[in-house]
């Protein structure tokens, strides 16, 4: 359980009641450069926004993320929400949000099989599509720096081989193996 811990949802609760989030005329948003990262911010909190409605989706379906990067997630959230709105001090925070929050993204994206009606109301709750459009559109955008691009393309293209890699060596894949090949060689005998 993380993404329905009360301190953790606490969290959650705190950036998305920011004024930032609101205010288009900030002037925050004023040159191009912000305007982009408002852009990221505004998707980061569609997904932190969907975490804080579906907190249990989140927490069956985003396992490893949680494992590798669920404090440092917690952590961008703070910063951005705690750091007074300066261009110099908030960009490196939102842009830090939003890969974080692409790397929940994609892992639920991947877990989910597709046509559950199960996870409809799930998925319906925000667009996926448009996540992954803009995402992609963003590894080329000219107001991002090329470390952040390089980042955004690891997190698009390894998310599904990470997840993958990580259901390999799982116990439960070590204990079909075992059962597999126990029951080949009983069969040879």
């Amino acid at each position: 359980m993380f993404f329905q811990k009360d301190d953790n949802k606490a969290i959650m609760r705190s950036f998305l009641n920011l004024k930032l989030l609101e205010e288009r005329e900030n002037k925050f948003f004023e040159s191009d450069i912000a305007d982009a990262n408002f852009d990221l911010l505004k998707t980061s909190a569609s997904i932190i926004s969907n975490t804080f409605n579906y907190p249990a989706a989140w927490d069956n379906y985003t396992k490893l993320n949680i494992a590798l990067y669920g404090e440092q997630f917690l952590d961008c959230i703070k910063n951005v929400t705690n750091t007074p709105i300066n261009n110099d001090h908030l960009s490196p925070h939102i842009q830090k949000l939003y890969l974080n929050s692409l790397r929940f993204f994609f892992e639920i994206d991947f877990m989910f099989k597709e046509g559950e009606d199960e996870h409809e109301a799930f998925k319906e709750s925000f667009s996926g599509i448009k996540i992954k459009k803009e995402a992609i559109s963003n590894t080329v955008n000219e107001f991002f720096d090329h470390d952040f691009k390089l980042e955004l393309l690891y997190i698009i293209n390894s998310t599904p081989l990470l997840i993958t890699k990580n259901l390999f060596h799982s116990e439960q894949i070590k204990l079909f193996l075992h059962l597999t090949r126990r029951d080949l060689l009983q069969k040879k005998h």
